[in-house]
């Protein structure tokens, strides 16, 4: 089951890349549903660490999986966005954003 959710999930960010919008909103969908997903759906929070140091700065630089998917979904946002002007690139930028407060929730 997991290797056709990935396997859509490729095909969807090739279409997004390409400038596909229904493609690129399936894969930010799919994203957000990937967490819940895994567990079942059964969700159980946990409380945040609300400080912020040198040692989850240098923890959360070093978590390449997370670097790597953001800059993905940025270089889709940017796609979508064409980036013909300073403007479209604050917005893919303030896109990429939400999305990782999103996760983050």
């Amino acid at each position: 089951m997991w290797l056709v959710a990935s396997i859509a999930r490729v095909a969807l960010a090739a279409f997004a890349l390409r400038g596909v919008r229904w493609a690129y909103v399936a894969f930010l969908v799919l994203g957000l549903l990937y967490f819940p997903a895994k567990v079942g759906f059964r969700l159980d929070p946990h409380p945040c660490e609300l400080t912020f140091g040198v040692r989850l700065a240098v923890h959360s630089l070093t978590n390449f999986p997370h670097v790597i998917l953001f800059a993905l979904g940025f270089v889709l946002t940017c796609a979508q966005f064409r980036l013909t002007r300073r403007a479209d690139f604050a917005w893919a930028a303030l896109v990429t954003l939400a999305l990782g407060a999103a996760v983050e929730v």
